[in-house]
């Protein structure tokens, strides 16, 4: 039996193909599509948490910046 490897964490272009992917699947299926809301919603946070980590780096490494 093979195992799988696991995955490495998510960027941000991964998941802008995921939403891409989503919307059009949401729309294909009309009003069945409000089935896969809660997997967009969770896209979402999981851009946030990944925007929210670059714009944190982003400040420190301004700050090193002005250091001596």
């Amino acid at each position: 039996m093979s195992k799988t490897k696991p995955l490495g964490p998510l960027t941000i272009e991964e998941l802008e193909t995921y939403f891409d992917f989503l919307a059009r699947e949401i729309q294909r299926r009309g009003d069945q599509g409000a089935v896969l809301f809660p997997i967009w919603e969770r896209l979402e946070q999981e851009l946030s948490k990944l925007q929210k980590k670059q714009d944190t780096m982003a400040r420190v490494r301004a700050r090193l910046r002005k250091l001596p």
